[in-house]
């Protein structure tokens, strides 16, 4: 796949119109860095469409302290992040990075960094001074990204059973300047 050129792209909060848009990113991310690592016949039974209907549900719902963005350049989505009360843990100092993708074309131009830039100050800014975030074990290039910015291995693991499959994750802490 040959890069797209990036001239510049905004970083937003995500509406529900949005949904489409963050769909098709979620899915062609997923088919692309998980290929070899996932089973071929889950990731080619991805919907955008499903994806979507589930994103604009979401997206409706506004959830407080839940942080959707998207990146944006030239009217199309190319990348979008989540944030939020962590998931795991009980304390109050810990938010989580649900997810975060990027269009696989536009990987290597900032975006992803800039997403995550503003979902950590997000965090911040609702009084979390750690995040965490899952990523599956396999996936070195995703894990290389994350330690570059300061993430580092925590040491607590999951299995998150899907359609005859497993994933094993691991999660990935920082602290919040």
């Amino acid at each position: 796949m040959v890069p797209l050129e990036l001239n510049n792209f905004t970083i937003r909060k995500a509406e529900p119109e949005d949904a489409p848009g963050i769909a098709k990113v979620h899915v062609k991310t997923w088919q692309c860095a998980y290929k070899g690592q996932i089973p071929n016949s889950y990731l080619d039974s991805l919907s955008i469409e499903k994806r979507s209907e589930t994103w604009s549900e979401s997206l409706k719902k506004k959830e407080e302290g839940k942080y959707p963005i998207v990146a944006v350049s030239e009217n199309e989505i190319i990348g979008w992040c989540t944030s939020g009360k962590s998931r795991d843990d009980v304390s109050d100092e810990i938010g989580e990075l649900y997810g975060i993708y990027v269009s696989p074309e536009y990987i290597g131009h900032g975006v992803g960094s800039a997403l995550m830039k503003e979902c950590l100050n997000n965090l911040k800014n609702d009084g979390y001074t750690k995040a965490t975030l899952w990523v599956l074990a396999t996936n070195e290039k995703t894990k290389q990204f994350y330690f570059k910015k300061g993430w580092v291995l925590e040491g607590k693991t999951k299995d998150d059973v899907r359609d005859g499959f497993t994933l094993h994750e691991e999660r990935l802490i920082i602290c919040i300047k």
